[in-house]
């Protein structure tokens, strides 16, 4: 299959970058020497009615390791929140697809697509649910964790990380796309 293909070939494209810039700081990604910035980058331990949000960072294999990456600060950040998933790495899409199936109701593809909503519609759509949800179970303290993918690329290489998860999983088993409205 063409996707295997191109997963071995990003693999191996990842190895060969972990190898020459082992030396790098592994958050960062800088030089831990002389432009590390990790001290400068703490981490958000509280965000008021946010506790139950995790960002998932889909990561194109060519931005892995890159010191002019800004998705990486999210993982310095929102350390327990947020999870770094690549692009082409062997076992990544797996992992990736597992974890939306799980529950695909509540997670959302950061995408300006037609069909994409704001995030504010989303919230409302997730509100419901969880209203009905916890009515049929008259437990009203168990809420869903919300999950947010962000795609980190190029326009060019995320609009094809995009299309290939839609093939992936198919056009019915795919995630509310989320739009940011500037308004």
């Amino acid at each position: 299959r063409g996707f295997e293909l191109q997963e071995a070939m990003a693999t191996l494209n990842l190895e060969h970058k972990m190898a020459a810039r082992q030396n790098r700081c592994p958050q960062c990604w800088h030089s831990p020497q002389s432009s590390c910035i990790c001290s400068q980058v703490p981490a958000i331990e509280c965000l008021d009615g946010l506790d139950n949000v995790e960002i998932i960072i889909w990561m194109h294999h060519k931005e892995y390791l890159g010191a002019g990456n800004s998705a990486k600060l999210l993982l310095k950040l929102l350390p327990g929140r947020t999870v770094l998933n690549i692009f082409g790495k062997k076992g990544d899409m797996d992992r990736l697809v597992d974890t939306i199936l799980s529950d695909l109701n509540h997670t959302a593809i950061l995408w300006p697509g037609e069909k994409a909503v704001s995030v504010r519609d989303f919230m409302e759509q997730v509100h419901t649910e969880n209203s009905h949800e916890n009515s049929d179970s008259n437990n009203g303290s168990s809420l869903s964790k919300l999950r947010f993918l962000l795609l980190d690329g190029t326009y060019a290489t995320a609009r094809n990380m995009y299309k290939s998860l839609r093939k992936r999983l198919g056009c019915s088993q795919m995630p509310t796309t989320v739009k940011v409205d500037p308004a």
